[in-house]
């Protein structure tokens, strides 16, 4: 690369990933805890802060690793999460009833839900057709038994994706919002 960049952020949006309370993280053993939740052999295990009270332990394949650190200026490493509840927080102050934030990709669900006495679940689902993202969404509202008339879903997805999904969940889900997060989101400051 022949630009001068002050850093370069590389957001993983793969891997295995666990948020952890910062009490039981002992430093250097945060391979132990993502190990406890899925294997990680041949991976790089990295920690992102996650709020005030929690880390997320995330990984990225060795190899990719290696090479970003050695070629890239100043690297700076972060999962696609710790982003996304970072923008989501920001909100918290105006949040009174629950809050369900879904990002919805090609291939996979982030679900981050907020009530206010704060984060209630972040996690990531495989999908393979549009009827698995409705499903982990209604699960997923019905565990946290969140109130259909109250409580609001906020979708980020393609068009098509949600028009299709304000059109099938709105007989179960009142208030839903779409939502667009700026680029800037994925600019992580440590």
């Amino acid at each position: 690369m022949s630009w001068s960049y002050k850093r370069i952020n590389i957001i993983s949006l793969l891997g295995n990933y666990t948020i952890v309370p910062n009490d039981f993280i002992v430093e250097g053993e945060e391979m132990k805890l993502l190990d406890f939740c899925s294997p990680v052999a041949g991976e790089h295990v990295l920690v992102d802060g996650f709020g005030d009270d929690a880390k997320l332990i995330h990984t990225l394949d060795e190899e990719v690793y290696e090479f970003c650190s050695r070629s890239l200026a100043r690297p700076l490493f972060s999962h696609r999460i710790s982003s996304l509840s970072a923008f989501c927080a920001k909100f918290l102050p105006s949040v009174t009833s629950g809050r369900i934030y879904a990002v919805v990709d090609v291939t996979s669900l982030d679900l981050i839900c907020w009530d206010k006495s704060g984060l209630l679940l972040a996690n990531s689902y495989p999908v393979s057709q549009l009827t698995d993202i409705l499903y982990y969404i209604l699960y997923v509202w019905k565990e946290l038994a969140f109130d259909a008339e109250n409580d609001e879903l906020y979708v980020l997805a393609d068009a098509s994706v949600r028009i299709w999904l304000f059109d099938n969940l709105s007989g179960y889900i009142r208030m839903i919002k779409p939502v667009e997060m700026p680029s800037e989101v994925f600019l992580v400051r440590k």
